[in-house]
């Protein structure tokens, strides 16, 4: 996922080209807007958090995003949100839910690849 592999152009940030890490911050949840102290009560706003893996942004914590992947009635999130701790911010941590569900720390985020 492009929130954990380096695929190049985040070396002015520190990370290094296909190297995975462990959060979408980096080897550290810092920076993230998780249930941890940090800046944030609730959600952070847009680009307010460390620059991550690949260049992004508030891939990890803030708010848990919606991914196209679906079983059944129910779809997967990613990222972990300021409701939870660091440790949702991982890959392994990913959670089906029921695709009706809504709440506060939920969101979406619009993505698409980038033509030649």
């Amino acid at each position: 996922m492009a929130a954990y592999r380096e695929h190049g152009g985040g070396s002015a940030a520190g990370f290094v080209t296909g190297t995975t890490y462990r959060y979408p911050t980096g080897a550290t949840p810092e920076g993230a807007n998780t249930s941890d102290d940090d800046a944030w009560a609730r959600h952070a706003p847009r680009g307010a958090t460390r620059q991550g893996v690949n260049g992004l942004h508030d891939m990890g914590g803030n708010v848990w995003e919606w991914l196209a992947d679906r079983e059944g009635g129910d779809a997967l999130t990613a990222g972990g949100s300021w409701w939870y701790g660091p440790d949702k911010m991982r890959e392994e941590s990913m959670q089906w839910k029921p695709a009706d569900f809504y709440v506060a720390y939920v969101g979406f985020r619009c993505a698409y690849d980038l033509k030649s």
